[in-house]
């Protein structure tokens, strides 16, 4: 059947009309009838911007989506519809605690009383997920999938509130849920194409050499456990297991998901050849099974395309690349040539994925690695720029001093980490401290949060002053962790206590710490040189094997790239103690490798390196 209209006119009667016709062709009940109108908006100009949201938000086009979806809102301060959508996108950009998307989905509940009951249960189930109650926002997608299994929506909903339940001793059940329920979504509707997106994440997390995750036949997936200490969990894979799976098995998980995350992502891209996730899907599920020249060859594919050399991101996906090929000192190359020629008003943010900021900081990783302080600086500053231009509502996008609360952040860790002159360090601190304290006491702990790193690098410069440490304190609330209050005792002199702290299970570390990824980089060589100062080499060698770039992470920021050098040196230094001159040398040989092309500010540290390696070579 059909039906037809004017061109220009509001097109939803003439659905209504099919719909009605359907129903009666199909036998419905008689009364069931469709009224797009009622259940969206009254505005028809309101209707059309929404539409071409929803086009925006399956086309991937994240920023144009929210940009429609919020128009459409303002035309329409009532269309549950749009605020529902609008909230989808939120979480896409910035995480299911954005505040923007909470206030959305609150909105499209309230709302949401016009609206067919599938409709209503959507929302219903989405705004649980959002508010943390995933138990719940499971069950809810569950029950809309019993009433019709068909529902790729329902299917999507159900793979993405399982994906992001933190509840870990769930992992396996959830992922296999997760896995299975996006395939699902896609084999009812091959264009749905944001379910792709997490199939691509999951593969890739259980295609690594220590895979988090072992995929099995059947879509089943098993998770890594736990068998050690947090200081295991950093540095590798060694403190866990997979349980039932020897290492035969475990083998061929990690090529069955390689294999397979190669076949979704190029079903992907042949939808979606010019979706850049798609692109970045198929490079890194082509990287991550190792397949480094293809992945490399499909970079230079994209760059020669048409706009390809307008591409600003493409230097930063090789750089990740290269750095998971272990080719180091070419991603330093191609990274500095990015950061000398790039600017932030050449990234748009209306294509480009959320996931370019966590490649500039990667690349700002091996900057570090390399000591080109300047460099990696400039790299992290321009992260933090585009975080800010792309989440202007975020807390950490607030301006502090010519820079946000990121920056500064990402410039403590800089400094604090390669050892920057104290006046820079203590600058910072006390400008996020001045700045916390004029915040209202509900948000202190928050601004104060993005100070640590500061506060931290300004204690080691001078352990025997605590003053740093117990203004944080005071600030955020979070206790000094054990490593740091131990390098203060030796200070004083007191060996026993320093001994006593350093053996504290992970359980005495505060919360506030625990729950910062990066404290896990400098806690290794904060313990790893008070172990050694103590005369217990054995302890300190044990910890700093966790620097061992095969354990770092190329996706986003992680400090031990930048600490590296500094490990090598201390545990060079440890060897040639123990007369064991050829490991040493090995050392301090790579330390003077990887900073070649460092800068003048690490000078002290190379010269140090320097004699050393001397002494060890004239002992023979």
């Amino acid at each position: 059947t059909q039906v037809e209209g004017r061109s220009g006119d509001d097109v939803r009667p003439l659905f209504d009309r099919l719909a009605a016709r359907l129903l009666n062709l199909s036998g419905a009940p008689s009364g069931v009838r469709a009224d797009l109108a009622a259940s969206t908006t009254g505005s028809l100009e309101a209707y059309r911007i929404y539409l071409r949201g929803i086009e925006e938000l399956n086309r991937w086009n994240l920023a144009g989506a929210e940009q429609a979806l919020r128009h459409a809102v303002e035309l329409d301060s009532t269309f549950a519809l749009a605020y529902y959508k609008l909230s989808l996108t939120r979480g896409w950009i910035a995480g299911a605690g954005d505040s923007v998307g909470v206030v959305a989905i609150q909105r499209a509940t309230r709302f949401a009383d016009r609206l067919p009951e599938h409709d209503r249960s959507m929302i219903e189930a989405y705004r649980l997920f959002l508010e943390g109650d995933f138990a719940r926002g499971q069950s809810a997608y569950r029950a809309l999938l019993r009433k019709d299994s068909t529902d790729a929506d329902a299917w999507y909903g159900l793979g993405d509130v399982s994906f992001h339940d933190p509840e870990r001793a769930t992992m396996s059940g959830r992922f296999t849920t997760s896995l299975r329920s996006f395939k699902r979504a896609i084999a009812l509707d091959p264009g749905y194409y944001l379910a792709y997106e997490h199939v691509a994440q999951i593969y890739r997390w259980a295609a690594e050499d220590r895979p988090s995750l072992a995929l099995l036949p059947g879509d089943s997936l098993v998770q890594w456990s736990v068998a050690g200490t947090e200081a295991g969990k950093v540095a590798g894979m060694e403190a866990g297991r997979f349980a039932g799976l020897d290492s035969l098995r475990l083998a061929a998980a990690i090529r069955r998901a390689r294999e397979e995350g190669v076949v979704s992502a190029r079903e992907w891209l042949a939808h979606q050849p010019d979706n850049i996730h798609a692109q970045r899907a198929l490079i890194y599920a082509l990287s991550t099974g190792k397949q480094y020249d293809a992945a490399l060859g499909e970079i230079d594919r994209l760059a020669h395309a048409a706009g390809g050399t307008k591409r600003p991101d493409l230097p930063f996906v090789r750089t990740r690349v290269l750095m998971q090929q272990g080719n180091y000192q070419e991603a330093a190359r191609a990274m500095a040539n990015a950061v000398d020629s790039l600017k932030p008003e050449q990234f748009d943010g209306t294509r480009l994925p959320f996931e370019t900021l966590d490649e500039i900081s990667n690349g700002a990783n091996v900057l570090g690695w390399a000591g080109q302080v300047n460099r990696a600086r400039r790299a992290m500053d321009l992260s933090a720029q585009l975080h800010a231009a792309w989440l202007p509502d975020a807390a950490s996008s607030r301006p502090l001093d010519g820079s946000t609360l990121l920056g500064q952040l990402y410039r403590s860790h800089l400094y604090t980490a390669l050892g920057a002159p104290g006046p820079v360090l203590r600058q910072i601190w006390a400008t996020l401290a001045d700045s916390a304290r004029s915040t209202p006491r509900r948000d202190r702990g928050s601004v104060a949060n993005f100070g640590w790193a500061a506060a931290i690098g300004v204690f080691l410069q001078n352990p025997a002053d605590p003053g740093p440490l117990k203004e944080l304190e005071s600030l955020d609330g979070g206790e000094t962790p054990p490593e740091l209050r131990a390098m203060s005792a030796l200070s004083r002199g007191d060996s026993t206590e320093a001994r006593t702290l350093l053996q504290l299970p992970d359980s005495a570390v505060d919360k506030a710490y625990y729950n910062r990824p990066q404290w896990w980089g400098y806690r290794m060589l904060i313990a790893a040189n008070t172990w050694h100062l103590l005369g217990d080499d054995a302890r300190a060698l044990k910890v700093l094997e966790g620097f061992n770039p095969v354990f770092f992470s190329s996706q986003g920021p992680d400090i031990r790239w930048l600490l590296l050098g500094q490990a090598r040196l201390l545990r060079g230094e440890i060897l040639e103690d123990q007369g064991r001159n050829d490991l040493a040398r090995e050392e301090y040989r790579g330390a003077l490798q990887q900073w070649e092309d460092a800068d003048s500010a690490l000078a002290p540290l190379i010269s140090r390196v320097r004699t050393r390696l001397a002494q060890v070579e004239g002992a023979g």
